[in-house]
């Protein structure tokens, strides 16, 4: 939490003597975060078809001066527009701390010509890894690749700039064989280099066509064939392709899990799992008879498990050869269609409804952030309607709204959900073509940040 006092101070110190001009306006008339008076949205920029900038000037109950919302819009759903998380500066994340270098989102458009916009993500622990890099409190996922592995509130990105939002965590994937369950230790390879395999574990061989070599001491099964996920047709081999692995495996002690047999092992297959979510379990067919000390081709629509013979996992794989299936859970109803997941600070609309009650941090900054009537800059990803939005708010002298207020405001516009991520010195705004909005004018340095791509 020293980061935010960090960011505390300086926002104070920008502000400086201005900051005094400014008081709580009382207004009994109307609830305090409520919108007393507002323009329409004025067009400022197109930066593609069906993509806007637009500005809203509001007043808000409780609150002196006007506030100024900015806006990014596009059409749910459209194939030119996508949503990703990714680091700031991907050369700077080092896998063996998980831990992220800080950059600049107008750097990364220098370098990709389909990025319009972004906002950074959540609060970080700046400097806080062995490496001096900067530690993510929550999870973060490109391109169906694990960055890192925390906990708490987070937006998933689908096809076409649409979202889900959720407090997620990821999980280890523990494939039900008739003898027990065992986890995923290794792809397209018969051990890790270095590292030690258990007697629950597997290894995967994803590549259609490729010709595997069994050793005689180890037994392979195919599972191969049609299943469905999320009331979707699709294959074995899709699901396996599409579970969640390490951006840079075996380096970390993230990367180590308690496994079936409750002793630490390196694992490199991982779920969502969404508090209060619908679990989801793909039923899978399997060939009658295993491979050993012969070669096996993986099929176009399944994968190959292997392990040796003797273990309790090669033995679940004789057992489920004869049983016909096996159970393998999968991301949590809805969230396999997320290729990346950004890490939130509090999800502040849900279902049309604001949240506003105090999450019970240990530091009320991030929630207050300079108190009603002044507030801080904030940034918020949502859906309205068939639009998604990128937003922020903003008032003079770097002032903005508590996240309640934030909350409140967004629903009152109809924003059915709505993400917020940092904010204070560190909310940032940027969009091509345009200054960036942030509470002291600069562009700060972030190390993730969510994207939006035209295309």
């Amino acid at each position: 939490m020293g980061v935010w006092r960090l960011r505390r101070c300086a926002v104070l110190v920008c502000a400086g003597a201005a900051m005094a001009l400014l008081a709580p306006a009382a207004d009994a008339a109307a609830p305090v975060g409520s919108i007393t008076s507002q323009t329409g949205w004025k067009l400022v920029a197109r930066l593609g078809k069906n993509l806007t900038v637009s500005h809203k000037t509001i007043t808000v109950a409780g609150y002196r001066g006007t506030r100024t919302l900015t806006k990014i819009t596009w059409m749910l759903g459209s194939p030119r527009v996508s949503l990703t998380a990714a680091a700031v500066v991907p050369r700077r994340y080092d896998p063996s701390e998980n831990s992220f270098g800080e950059g600049r989102i107008s750097g990364l458009a220098r370098r990709s010509r389909t990025l319009v916009a972004g906002i950074n993500g959540d609060t970080f622990c700046p400097g806080c890894a062995g490496n001096g890099g900067d530690l993510l409190h929550g999870l973060l996922i490109h391109n169906r690749r694990l960055l890192t592995d925390g906990s708490g509130p987070a937006v998933g990105y689908l096809a076409g700039g649409r979202m889900l939002m959720g407090s997620l965590r990821a999980a280890p994937v523990r494939i039900a064989l008739p003898n027990g369950k065992a986890t995923v230790a290794v792809w397209n390879a018969l051990a890790i280099p270095g590292k030690n395999m258990f007697g629950d574990q597997l290894a995967v061989f994803t590549r259609p066509g490729a010709t595997v070599a069994i050793p005689a001491t180890s037994t392979a099964l195919v599972v191969s064939g049609a299943v469905s996920v999320d009331g979707l047709p699709t294959t074995a081999g899709a699901q396996f392709g599409n579970m969640l692995r390490w951006s840079g495996p075996y380096q970390d002690s993230s990367d180590r899990v308690v496994g079936p047999a409750g002793r630490l092992e390196w694992v490199n297959a991982y779920r969502i799992v969404q508090s209060g979510g619908t679990p989801e379990t793909a039923t899978m067919p399997v060939r009658a008879g295993t491979v050993s000390g012969a070669d096996v081709t993986v099929p176009a629509d399944g994968v190959v498990l292997v392990a040796p013979t003797t273990s309790t996992a090669g033995q679940g794989l004789i057992a489920a050869a004869a049983a016909g299936l096996i159970d393998v859970p999968l991301d949590d109803n809805g969230w396999g269609a997320a290729t990346s997941v950004m890490d939130g600070k509090f999800q502040m609309v849900a279902n049309g409804v604001a949240k506003t009650r105090y999450p019970g941090w240990s530091d009320s900054w991030p929630w207050y952030c300079q108190g009603t009537g002044w507030g801080c800059v904030r940034a918020a990803v949502g859906e309205k309607g068939d639009h998604g939005w990128l937003v922020v708010v903003k008032g003079r002298y770097g002032t903005g709204l508590t996240m309640p207020d934030f909350a409140r405001v967004l629903a009152q516009l109809g924003v059915s959900n709505a993400m917020g991520f940092d904010s204070n010195t560190h909310a940032d705004f940027w969009r091509r073509g345009g200054t960036p909005i942030t509470a002291g004018g600069w562009e700060p340095g972030a190390p993730a940040a969510t994207l939006l791509h035209f295309r």
